[in-house]
């Protein structure tokens, strides 16, 4: 117990560091257009070697060629946080599908499951520090209420816009939206 709470506020004060660099505008990112799906399957690649892929469905539906202005670093650490969260609220055997596409915005990546969704008068919160939706389950399985709030952070200083709606599979979709560059 004690090496689990420790861990715990080990990853507590990194989350809070990693803020408040972003939040003060000393995190240094390095930007440049990079493919993204190769960024996309990278970061999803942890997930897709433990036990979780024979626990989860998770499919990647991503364009050809697709380039983006992102800072590598900060762009996997989205995906990854993104697809975490839909594994952390989506029950066992639950799909979960990485979109990138262009649109006329820009360079749109989300990532949607089939989980309980969230109730849309949360929406504007959820990338706040510290909110949960759901306080007891999400301290249950470990959350600091950070995440969402870095992601915010990070795609700000990169110059994207993050956001989320209810997914076509039931559930959540977050995405990210990085907007379009020659």
């Amino acid at each position: 117990a004690l090496l689990r709470n420790s861990e715990r506020l080990n990853t507590i004060v990194s989350s809070m560091l990693d803020l408040a660099h972003l939040e003060s505008g000393t995190f240094e990112l390095f930007l440049s257009m990079f493919e993204i799906k190769p960024l996309i399957e990278k970061s999803i690649e942890i997930f897709q070697e433990t036990e979780i892929e024979h626990s989860y469905t998770i499919t990647m539906e991503v364009e050809e060629g697709l380039k983006a202005y992102v800072d590598v670093q900060a762009f996997s650490h989205i995906i990854h946080n993104y697809v975490e969260n839909a594994i952390k609220y989506t029950s066992r055997k639950g799909t979960i599908r990485v979109i990138g596409k262009q649109t006329a915005d820009g360079i749109k990546v989300s990532v949607s499951d089939n989980g309980p969704g969230i109730d849309s008068k949360y929406s504007g919160r959820v990338f706040e520090r510290f909110f949960r939706v759901d306080k007891g389950r999400s301290r249950k399985e470990g959350g600091t209420g950070l995440g969402l709030s870095i992601v915010r952070n990070m795609a700000d200083a990169m110059g994207a816009q993050v956001g989320m709606n209810d997914s076509d599979l039931g559930g959540a979709e977050f995405w990210c939206l990085f907007p379009n560059r020659s």
